[in-house]
């Protein structure tokens, strides 16, 4: 074992260094009504933040940055629907593939079909935030909104374009309505529960996806955001007192729903951090790696935590084994980072 008091301030160190960093590569992700990513925020929050590990990002469900906004009308046998329907569900068929430009081509071909339903114009909207084309798809949002002012799910995906487009305040305004219009909105309150973070308003936040928990409470992904956004409220605030076992408390519920979740068992061990549990943080990352043996997040974490709850042998081999392994060069640098500093941790007298 390792003196604990000497040594936790040289891992600190270098846990933070490892998460500004793992954070770094994700920070392009945008909020989806399906998966919300939570980041650091920016300096839109007004004012500098003193830096304390901050929360590993979700992955996003899929390679791209870009995000889809929200849940789409699920694809049904062409055969038994109108034309017009039909169409749209060769063009989500075609979306949930991958193969935008084709979705494009049905969906416009819907349009011209039936050009004042505003219906197939969300659906090329998205598959345009798809393509990385905000200002296509706020051009088909607001035809949408205009053949249909009280569409909540145009107001809401436009509200995602324009949060892509670094337009925050019109964001904004869009969530708003969306809520106004469908208080029972899920994806405006979580998308404008994303804008609070990036804003810095933790608290409005905290209440909005305190609102999805209320909204679906057998969703794992409604206690699993809640539970990034209580980690970024400590982060940038400095509250452990306030949020720490709310933080644990979620993600432990969205275990309980989802066993199988590795980036739960890797966001509650960071819970663990903030209330000094570093034993109870450690199992949570083994668990993190036996659901996802790739989680190379959780190796450096947990090498992180091993010269005080475990050895150094365990902590050199964790970080040896991202270097070894990983395609993230942003994580093989922070690994190689701790193959150099572990070893120059003070030691102390094994205890009896």
């Amino acid at each position: 074992m390792f003196r604990s008091a000497p040594s936790k301030i040289a891992i600190f160190l270098i846990l933070m260094s490892m998460l500004v960093s793992a954070c770094s590569s994700e920070t392009l992700a945008k909020p989806t009504e399906a998966d919300i990513v939570i980041g650091p925020p920016t300096a839109e929050g007004g004012g500098e933040r003193t830096p304390i590990p901050t929360p590993t990002l979700r992955p996003t469900v899929t390679p791209s940055a870009t995000p889809t906004v929200g849940p789409t009308i699920e694809p049904s046998p062409t055969n038994t629907l109108d034309p017009y329907s039909a169409l749209i569900a060769e063009g989500l068929d075609f979306r949930a593939s991958g193969e935008q430009d084709q979705a494009i081509t049905k969906l416009s071909e819907a349009i011209r079909m039936e050009p004042e339903n505003p219906r197939a114009y969300i659906e090329r909207g998205r598959v345009y935030l798809d393509k990385g084309l905000p200002d296509e798809a706020i051009t088909d949002f607001n035809l949408a909104i205009n053949y249909d002012p009280n569409s909540a799910e145009a107001y809401n995906a436009r509200g995602v374009a324009w949060l892509i487009k670094g337009q925050n305040s019109q964001a904004l305004k869009d969530f708003d309505k969306a809520i106004e219009l469908d208080p029972n909105n899920l994806g405006a309150y979580s998308n404008r529960g994303y804008y609070y973070i990036q804003a810095g308003q933790y608290e409005d936040a905290l209440a909005d996806y305190s609102k999805v928990v209320e909204l679906k409470p057998d969703d794992p992904e409604s206690y699993y955001n809640r539970g990034q956004a209580y980690i970024t409220t400590m982060q940038f605030t400095g509250n452990i007192d306030d949020y720490a076992n709310l933080c644990i408390a979620d993600f432990t519920q969205a275990i309980a729903i989802d066993p199988e979740a590795s980036g739960s068992y890797l966001n509650r061990a960071q819970c663990y951090l903030y209330t000094e549990e570093y034993e109870k943080g450690v199992e949570d990352l083994s668990m993190a790696i036996e659901k996802d043996p790739e989680s190379y997040t959780a190796y450096l974490l947990r090498a992180s935590l091993y010269p005080d709850v475990g050895t150094m042998e365990q902590a050199l081999s964790d970080a040896q084994y991202v270097l070894d392994n990983s395609q993230d060069s942003e994580l093989t640098q922070q690994a190689q980072l701790m193959l150099t500093q572990i070893p120059t941790l003070p030691t102390s007298t094994p205890a009896p």
